[in-house]
């Protein structure tokens, strides 16, 4: 039948008959070696003026020129979906993002209903032999076509021969067929795609919306997977609509893995997404091992080595998360192989990981591991002249050592940081604000550790320290905005291997790095600010107000800092957070400011006034709510610092609770068939600051049951052996002063001798460590024990009067001031007794002045005990 201008077979020209709510495949003749494959159309070889040529017309006779056609003009033209997919083309409205190369011989994918007008992507046939005979008859006459009617879908003949191709290539249409629905979701029901229904009443081509090109599928996907990933961790709490959000994103990302054909390196990408959001969000570490399993051998296929180490690196995380061991023995195996390589860019992430590892062992026999792999760290980056990689090595080495409880702790951790600032003058170091600061921060650290830095030194430290930290935060344009520590490689540390996104090689304006997560610059502000708090806080009494005065502009920064969700306009609950960058920040502030709270309620407490400990505990109990995961040194300093609280008030019972609870108890250490290696290492434990409050916890409640009326008398015993069994030279001073002064305290048969070198061991350790608050103890039980109740000479005089001293000057604390005072006072009225002085001299009468006035001062201190505490000390 003749064409009418205007009208054409749509079989035809792209093999569909649009007639149809849902189009068809073409079902021509086609050669069986023939693998049909869809890429996408290029933009210029679209002409909307092949459109109305007759396609039995042959090939190479087509006219020049053709009029245009006047679709105003012309009723009788129908303006169905070629017109407007032509004119969408040439207003730039249809682009695909990415062509997936997608093989349309056995898979599938799925079109909504509301995008089905919009142009499919063009098919190219492989040219078979069939096609090349035609291609050399060029003059032949043209093979005839079925009539084919406006209406008609198919040739009713299967077996018809297949027209003459048409320069438009046909395209057939790949159909989906539904796949399991996504988890239901009561936030975000719209985003699951279901496949539409195919109705038998027919539309008309202008009623049909556009279509979604295929190739963009992956794209919007991963694009939701994204979105849902960043509302569920902006979320409070894990609530069912949190799990639910996670489900559709993870639903996402396995619906484009599965069901399209990604290039290899799109397909590792989205994999090690994948992987990565289930390590963080569920348990399924199965699924992640086996999607990380085979994304490894797709990587080692297409010689993708960067992201293949990346999935390894991940793969050892699963791993260590169920099976420790096992991870790291296929760590070290990975290490092995990397330094076989020589790719040292990728051996230094390996191998900070295998030492993160070693540290997070609750055992710590590994802390030997984790030095030896920095070391081992620092020597490859000297080889390679990668400064930034040594200097922070040797940063971390310092940190492990000053973990660790071994003796000699301190001094290789003073080692480590001399290696570091060997490369201080180093211009990569010296502008590097993270590495220089930490350096500062380190060095006032181990100052504080030793113990033996005199207080100017002390002071110098901390004033080089604050300079340094002011200068990196406000004054340096180096510090990265993503707020990641950045360690610059050389090029040849890459041994020419090329790198990929998401891999563990990061290449910033031709420069190479690798990222670690670290402090931010309002976290290293208050850091410093923290330090300086304590630095004043042991200089010297004096500097007390001072101390105080850093903690609360210390606590300020992540106070203020925290970032809050705007309020609603209505009133109402304000929404969620954002991004997952400012709940992670929101996270790490609420610690930092909970940090600076226990300091402040343990300042209080030793120091006074009493009364601000209670505020500065809710105000902590406060941010650990806010937090995702609460530490458990952090519950158990609560439950020290209540008890601390009623005790120092006299609620004796309810301290005696408190500091048994769970997190405080306090279990004997096993010493049978164990040798001194095992011994050091269960002794650097995790826990280490843990263990250290459940034995102050212990000795506290020792000291309070002590006295043979307390219902607990008859586990003192036992308490005691538990607290003794954890006694090492290693442990810290002030445990082990502490410990010193309960012993000399303990209703037990020792003689004169014992008990003499005991308290001389607290007050001397006391000392060495300027812990003010033993010393005055220890003094004050020198006095009780030796020169109380009839001694009259020079030294007993001069050990109460040091006692009093202490307790007045240093320490400052009125139940003890009036303890040591009135010790003091009878000492002194024992001396005027000695000397025989008569009434009525200056002599006598100055002593008896100097007694009113020490009398009245313990009245007054007296005064401020807590009244119960009074009533237990009158019993």
């Amino acid at each position: 039948m003749p064409y009418q201008y205007g009208h054409f077979p749509p079989n035809e020209l792209y093999g569909y008959d649009y007639t149809q709510q849902y189009v068809q495949p073409y079902t021509g003749n086609v050669h069986p070696q023939n693998q049909v494959q869809v890429v996408v159309p290029q933009r210029q070889s679209f002409n909307p003026h092949l459109l109305n040529q007759s396609p039995s017309r042959p090939a190479n006779n087509y006219p020049s020129q053709l009029p245009q056609p006047q679709f105003a003009n012309n009723p009788g033209f129908d303006q169905g979906p070629y017109y407007n997919q032509a004119s969408l083309l040439q207003n730039n409205q249809l682009y695909p993002q990415e062509n997936s190369g997608y093989t349309a011989s056995n898979q599938y994918y799925h079109q909504p209903q509301q995008y089905q007008s919009q142009r499919q992507p063009q098919v190219v046939v492989p040219p078979s032999p069939v096609r090349q005979i035609q291609q050399q008859q060029v003059a032949a006459p043209a093979i005839a076509t079925p009539v084919v009617n406006h209406h008609n879908r198919m040739p009713s003949n299967p077996a018809q021969p297949h027209p003459r191709p048409s320069p438009v290539h046909s395209i057939p249409v790949v159909r989906v067929p539904p796949r399991q629905a996504m988890p239901e979701s009561s936030i975000l029901q719209q985003t699951k795609t279901n496949t539409p229904r195919q109705s038998s009443a027919q539309k008309p081509w202008t009623e049909s919306a556009p279509e979604i090109p295929s190739a963009q599928y992956p794209s919007v996907l991963l694009s939701l997977a994204d979105e849902y990933l960043e509302a569920s961790r902006c979320m409070d709490e894990r609530t069912e609509d949190y799990y639910s959000i996670v489900a559709t994103a993870l639903a996402c990302m396995e619906t484009t893995l599965k069901n399209f054909k990604l290039s290899p390196l799109r397909e590792a990408q989205v994999s090690l997404k994948y992987a990565q959001a289930l390590y963080d969000e569920t348990d399924n570490l199965d699924v992640a091992e086996t999607t990380l399993s085979r994304s490894i051998d797709l990587c080692g296929r297409m010689n993708l080595v960067d992201l293949k180490y990346a999935m390894q690196l991940l793969l050892a995380k699963v791993l260590f998360r169920s099976k420790p061991k096992a991870a790291m023995r296929d760590l070290q195996a990975m290490i092995q192989d990397i330094e076989t390589y020589r790719h040292s860019a990728w051996e230094y992430s390996f191998r900070f990981q295998a030492a993160f590892f070693d540290l997070e062992l609750s055992a710590a026999s590994n802390l030997h591991d984790a030095v030896h792999q920095l070391e081992r760290i620092q020597h490859i980056a000297r080889q390679n002249n990668d400064h930034t990689v040594y200097a922070f090595a040797a940063l971390l080495e310092s940190l492990v050592h000053l973990n660790d409880t071994a003796q000699e702790s301190v001094t290789h951790a003073q080692s480590a940081l001399a290696k570091a600032r060997s490369l201080q003058l180093n211009p990569e170091i010296a502008t590097h604000p993270q590495v220089s600061s930490m350096m500062d921060l380190l060095d006032v650290v181990c100052s504080l550790q030793n113990g033996k830095t005199t207080t100017e030194d002390l002071l110098q430290r901390r004033k080089n320290m604050a300079k340094t930290i002011s200068d990196a935060v406000q004054r340096n344009p180096h510090w990265a905005k993503d707020e990641l520590l950045w360690l610059r490689i050389n090029p040849t540390s890459l041994r020419g291997v090329a790198t990929q996104d998401c891999g563990l090689v990061q290449e910033v304006d031709g420069k190479y790095y690798i990222a670690l997560t670290w402090m931010g610059k309002l976290e290293l502000e208050g850091v410093g600010y923290l330090v300086n708090s304590i630095c004043w806080t042991l200089a010297s009494q004096a500097f007390h107000d001072k101390a105080r005065a850093y903690m609360r502009e210390g606590y300020r920064i992540p106070n203020d800092e925290i970032p809050n969700p705007p309020k609603s306009e209505n009133g109402t609950k304000p929404p969620k957070p954002i991004t997952i960058k400012d709940n992670e920040f929101r996270n790490r502030s609420h610690l930092l400011a909970a940090h600076f709270q226990s300091e402040v309620a343990l300042l209080s407490y030793a120091q006074g006034p009493l009364d601000d400990c209670p505020k500065a505990l809710k105000a902590l109990e406060g941010h650990l709510a806010r937090t995702k995961q609460v530490p458990q040194e952090y519950k158990a300093l609560i439950d020290y610092l209540k008890g601390c609280i009623y005790q120092a008030n006299g609620n004796l019972g309810a301290a005696v609770k408190h500091f048994q609870s769970p997190d405080l108890a306090l279990q004997p250490k096993q010493r049978s068939d164990q040798t001194p290696n095992q011994k050091h290492q269960q002794a650097n434990r995790k826990d280490t600051i843990l263990l250290q409050l459940q034995l102050l916890a212990a000795m506290n409640v020792a000291n309070i049951i002590r006295s043979l009326s307390h219902p607990q008398y008859h586990h003192l015993q036992t308490l005691f052996a538990t607290i003794s069994s954890h006694m090492t030279p290693n442990s810290p001073a002030n445990i082990r002063s502490a410990y010193n002064v309960l012993l000399a305290a303990m209703p037990a048969d020792s003689t004169t001798l014992q008990v003499k070198s005991v308290l001389s061991t607290a007050m001397y350790l006391g000392r060495d460590t300027k812990n003010h608050q033993i010393s005055s103890i220890a003094l004050a039980l020198i006095q009780d024990r030796f020169f109380r109740g009839g001694v009259q000479d020079k030294q007993a005089a001069k050990s109460a009067r040091t006692a009093a001293y202490m307790v007045r000057d240093k320490w400052q604390n009125a139940l003890w001031w009036a303890i040591c005072g009135n010790m003091e006072v009878e000492s002194l009225l024992l001396q005027v007794q000695s000397q025989g002085l008569l009434k009525g001299t200056p002599e006598h009468a100055k002593a008896w002045d100097e007694i009113r006035a020490k009398r009245e001062e313990v009245q007054r201190a007296w005064q401020r005990v807590p009244p119960r505490v009074q009533q237990e000390m009158q019993r």
